[in-house]
């Protein structure tokens, strides 16, 4: 049943996430859709070529939410649980986050179009929301 809760958290609070970044994106008119951003990356990486909306990117996606959330899951098996922490681990997820785009825009041969400064200062807050979702998930759920 844990695994099934965690996936379940995952889904939620990627798709708040996902949902913020789709969000950002339209106000600002800068493209920041992890998951078409993500598709763009797989373009050059592979012979295959993938269309912005292919599964591909979103499975990774949403493949990574569950990476932070069975994280989280252990780190709040040391660490109180509480909203605040989840706070600190969203914006520490969001700094992991941006360093990790960083470094796969700058390594590709070929990298996505996107405002990569907008991009990264939108990973912090987006990745607040999704520890907020999993807070919450993880709060009716019982898992913590």
């Amino acid at each position: 049943m844990l695994i099934v809760n965690l996936v379940l958290s995952c889904i939620i609070a990627t798709t708040l996430m996902t949902a913020f970044s789709y969000l950002m994106s339209a106000i600002s008119r800068q493209q920041f859709r992890e998951p078409e951003l993500l598709n763009g990356l797989l373009n050059g990486w592979f012979k295959k070529s993938f269309s912005k909306n292919s599964p591909a990117g979103w499975l990774i996606h949403y493949g990574v939410g569950l990476m932070f959330i069975i994280a989280y899951y252990f780190v709040f098996q040391v660490w109180e649980p509480t909203l605040l922490n989840y706070v600190i681990i969203g914006f520490t997820s969001g700094l992991i986050g941006a360093g990790v785009w960083f470094a796969a825009l700058n390594i590709h041969p070929l990298p996505p179009s996107t405002n990569r400064k907008g991009h990264y200062a939108q990973l912090v807050p987006a990745h607040v929301v999704f520890t907020l979702g999993a807070y919450i998930n993880y709060c009716f759920l019982g898992l913590q």
